[in-house]
């Protein structure tokens, strides 16, 4: 996909206005929805890893929900399949905070244990280990709204890694594999899809991003009225929810 964001296809069904990005600026600059017509510096990245898309959304202020502003995307990642193991070179799957800077780069600390943890960055084409590569347009906007929001004083942009659909190139690059890494095969693949659909369903059904909480293989979407800052707004941002 080459153009990815004028118009900007919505996979939410909601109301989404165009954008454009200004290289001169480096800004995104929503148009035709008046909650949006003054840049906010309050983004968060969604990705589907089976899909291949990147979504980024964005949140007016006052307002505990996105609006998707722009989609794009991803470079498959192979090996796939759920993360299991530090150095296994899967993308995890969760609700996240990643860290960013004042150019705009986006790295994501995973932790599966206490002191052992891997860095994922979000880069554009790349034969890195453990980076989520964007296509085209897609890194140049990201990168955008990680500046934006590191100017306003934001250390950190929410970040949310979804299996999405399993597409059958996906599906019959599993069966073909041999010597795959056991909780890695193609009925475990199958099975994380399952696992993470509900909270897919729900940021799609609201524009939120849930609160989760995890109990052996099950998660919970927790009450988002429930969930306020310390100074007693309403949250509906899950801090560092890590699976």
């Amino acid at each position: 996909m080459s153009r990815i964001f004028i118009p900007v296809v919505l996979v939410l069904a909601l109301a989404i206005a165009p954008i454009s990005f200004s290289e001169a600026s480096g800004r995104l600059i929503p148009r035709a929805k008046a909650a949006l017509e003054e840049p906010v510096a309050d983004f968060a990245i969604i990705i589907f890893k089976y899909d291949a898309r990147v979504n980024v959304w964005q949140r007016a202020e006052g307002s505990d929900t996105y609006d998707v502003v722009a989609t794009g995307s991803i470079y498959r990642s192979f090996p796939t399949g759920p993360k299991t193991a530090v150095g296994d070179e899967r993308i995890p799957e969760g609700v996240y905070h990643a860290d960013i800077d004042a150019e705009g780069n986006i790295t994501l600390r995973f932790e599966m244990f206490p002191d052992m943890h891997e860095h994922y960055r979000i880069t554009g084409a790349s034969l890195d280990r453990n980076v989520i590569a964007l296509r085209g347009e897609a890194f140049d906007i990201v990168r955008a709204a990680a500046r934006e929001m590191f100017a306003a004083g934001a250390r950190r942009i929410p970040l949310v890694i979804l299996p999405g659909t399993l597409e059958r190139e996906v599906v019959e690059k599993l069966g073909r594999a041999r010597r795959v890494r056991e909780g890695q095969t193609l009925a475990d693949v199958e099975r994380s899809v399952r696992r993470w659909k509900p909270v897919e369903d729900y940021i799609i059904a609201t524009g939120r991003i849930p609160l989760l909480r995890f109990d052996g293989a099950d998660i919970e979407i927790l009450d988002q009225s429930s969930v306020r800052n310390a100074d007693g707004r309403r949250s509906s941002l899950a801090d560092d929810v890590q699976r």
